[in-house]
């Protein structure tokens, strides 16, 4: 049962990396992206000491990193600063962590964020998510950019669509080719002249379109759950090359789908096929899936996971 702490999990979306898990509690809170290891952070008042300010002298609550806890390790504090009143944090931390332990084996924690913003598509609906936020009154301060398949430094979606094809001038020395050619497909559907809408989703899949920098026509539409794709983005494409592009690259993408809520068991049963692949992607993440419908095809990869890294070792 869960305490008095609310604990919550948020999505880690464009590109997608999974969810982060949160648990809150008075003046101090949790923060975890595996639901292993934790971010301790602890709020206390912390006086403006810059020269010049007009607020100098006058203390501010904020948050500080207090340190990391993790069941196996526990606690390891960073150095905090001795002007902050370390006896108070020590107080906020231990109870948190108490809460903390109260509550791990309620993790992945329940989804949060049901603000969507969505890039549209030609015909005004849902193509791919670009933010969400469990706070309506952040919408305006958030400032999203361009659709990612996945981060920058990252090279290791390649398509076998893409290898059969050959590179276009400049392009074969991109190691970002396969990934960029994913974002094409999603620019190219949402057309010359994109618009991005943020909706309010409900417990039955739909949604409200907000009133935030859209054109009048689309405030306060409700759109049903099946005009929003189930994955963070549109996975039906007319052209067989398009589809088969793309479902390469939600192949790639499956060790971190699966950290969603909310997925059928159809979908869910294929990307678990598919994960089965990247053994050590899904050993990371496997605490934060809400449900395993193969448990031993999961199993055998976590198992592959660890075997990998003790030759590694012993290498």
């Amino acid at each position: 049962m869960i305490s008095p702490a609310h604990a919550y999990s948020l999505r880690r979306i464009n590109p997608l990396e999974g969810v982060v898990q949160v648990l809150e509690r008075d003046a101090a809170r949790a923060i975890s992206r595996d639901g292993v290891d934790w971010e301790i952070q602890v709020e206390t008042e912390s006086p403006n000491t810059l020269w010049g300010s007009l607020n100098a002298g006058k203390a501010a609550r904020r948050f500080f990193r207090f340190g990391t806890w993790s069941r196996r390790r526990g606690l390891w504090r960073v150095p905090v600063n001795p002007m902050l009143n370390v006896g108070e944090m020590i107080e906020e931390s231990d109870a948190l962590i108490a809460a903390l332990q109260e509550n791990l084996d309620q993790v992945p924690f329940p989804p949060a964020d049901r603000f969507e913003l969505w890039l549209l598509d030609k015909q005004s609906l849902p193509l791919a998510l670009l933010a969400t936020t469990d706070e309506p009154g952040r919408i305006g301060d958030l400032r999203p950019q361009p659709w990612q398949a996945a981060p920058l430094p990252e090279h290791g979606f390649r398509s076998p669509v893409l290898d059969g094809e050959p590179a276009l001038p400049g392009e074969a020395q991109n190691p970002r080719r396969h990934a960029a050619a994913v974002e094409a497909l999603i620019r190219q559907a949402a057309g010359p002249n994109p618009v991005q809408q943020w909706f309010e989703r409900d417990a039955e899949g739909g949604g409200q379109g907000l009133a935030h920098r859209v054109p009048a026509a689309l405030v306060g539409r409700e759109l049903p759950a099946e005009q929003f794709p189930e994955l963070p983005w549109r996975t039906d494409w007319a052209s067989e090359r398009d589809a088969a592009l793309m479902a390469d690259y939600v192949a790639w993408s499956a060790p971190r789908l699966l950290t969603l809520h909310g997925l059928g068991d159809q979908i869910r049963a294929a990307l678990e096929v598919a994960a089965r692949r990247q053994a050590e992607v899904v050993d990371g993440l496997y605490p934060l899936y809400p449900r395993i419908l193969d448990r031993g095809l999961i199993d055998a990869a976590r198992v592959e996971a660890r075997l990998r890294r003790a030759a590694h070792a012993k290498a």
